[in-house]
Order: C-alpha cells, then sequence, then structure tokens
C-alpha cells in the first residue's frame, strides 16, 4: 500500500463529521471505483472525493467498502510518521480486514474494517455530486490557501460567523469572487488566476 494513499485518507477527515450523533459520517470512507479507491470524507455540508490509484490496496480491497474511524486515523498518523520514508508499506488481507504495518512494529499496525463488519450504512455520496459538470460553465481559479486567509482576514467582523457568501458573476469568466460576511460588514475580494 502507498505511504501517499495513507495521506490522502488522512486529509479526507478534514471533511468528516465530528459529530458523534452521526457515526457513519465521522470517519473516512474506501470503495473501489474504477481503476482506483475512491477516497470520501463528508459531513453532510461537504464532501471530499479523492480517487487514488493504489494497485496493491485495489486488489485488497475487491468490491468491499471500507471504513476508517477516528481511532484507526491516530494510528495511522502514527503509521505515517513510523514508514513515512517508504513508499509502500507492508498490507495484507486476513479475512475482510485489512492489516496494515509491519508485524515487528504492532504499534503502528492498522486493521481496517469493512462497512459491513463496523455496522456503518455510509450514505451514497454520489448523489450530491452535480451529475452534469458541463452545466457549471463559468469558472474561476485561484489558490486555495487564498480562500483560506480571506476567510481569517474577515472573520473578525462577524462574532457569530457560521458561514461565509460567495458571489460570482456568471457572466465574465475574468470577474472576482467575492466573499462576504453574513452581517455584510466584512469582504474579501479574490481575483482570478490569469493565464
Amino acid at each position: 500500500m502507498k505511504t501517499e494513499t495513507l495521506k490522502l485518507i488522512v486529509n479526507a477527515f478534514n471533511t468528516a463529521s465530528r459529530d458523534e450523533t452521526r457515526l457513519n459520517l465521522c470517519g473516512v470512507l474506501l470503495e473501489k471505483k474504477d481503476n482506483g479507491i475512491n477516497i470520501v470524507g463528508c459531513d453532510g455540508h461537504k464532501l471530499s472525493v479523492v480517487n487514488q490509484i493504489d494497485d496493491s490496496l485495489l486488489e485488497l480491497i475487491g468490491n468491499n467498502k471500507y471504513f476508517i474511524n477516528r481511532e484507526d486515523l491516530k494510528i495511522i498518523k502514527l503509521a505515517i510518521k513510523a514508514f513515512g520514508k517508504l513508499s509502500d508499506i507492508p498490507a495484507k488481507l486476513v479475512g475482510e480486514t485489512i492489516v496494515i504495518g509491519m508485524e515487528s512494529l504492532s504499534s503502528f499496525i492498522v486493521s481496517l474494517k469493512t462497512c459491513k463488519a463496523q455496522g456503518i450504512t455510509y450514505p451514497d455520496y454520489n448523489q450530491v455530486i452535480p451529475r452534469n459538470e458541463s452545466s457549471y460553465s463559468n469558472r474561476i481559479s485561484f489558490n486555495p490557501e487564498y480562500l483560506i486567509e480571506a476567510y481569517k482576514a474577515i472573520k473578525a467582523t462577524d462574532a457569530r460567523l457560521d458561514q461565509v457568501f460567495l458571489e460570482i458573476n456568471p457572466g465574465d469568466k475574468m470577474a472576482a469572487l467575492i466573499i462576504k460576511t453574513s452581517n455584510k460588514q466584512g469582504m474579501a475580494v479574490l481575483m482570478p488566476m490569469r493565464g
């Protein structure tokens, strides 16, 4: 299994739920999709899907869906530190459990269990992905760090900042993206990348 795949799993937890009443969203889903593995995080408000090519893990997953919870995440982070310099980490299938790591380093062994074995039903995330992306005719391109920096710059203007509004001019591909706070006291403008 690629070390890079473990890092992508950790990143997917940024979009997974922290709400313990929604256990089926408090983790990351791994499933076979086309020639790769979809690594999915969703909390009901945001969704991330990364399709990773990892032939050795793909073979182990087969047609099963695997769910990685926050306890698994802690061990995965330790495993990345322990094996980070390796491009591949040993992984094998034991029943329906994927065991990742080296037995000689037992504290860094990760056991990935199927959704079925954990009694988890992960929602069909494909239902929220727009089917016709070509209908999104206007795209703007900007460094995603700018969005985070712009948010940090305006969040102090709204003590309850739980949402921002994005305004896009649909008739102009080169128009700026405007970010406003709900109380309209804070505003940031992101200029699109040119060329």
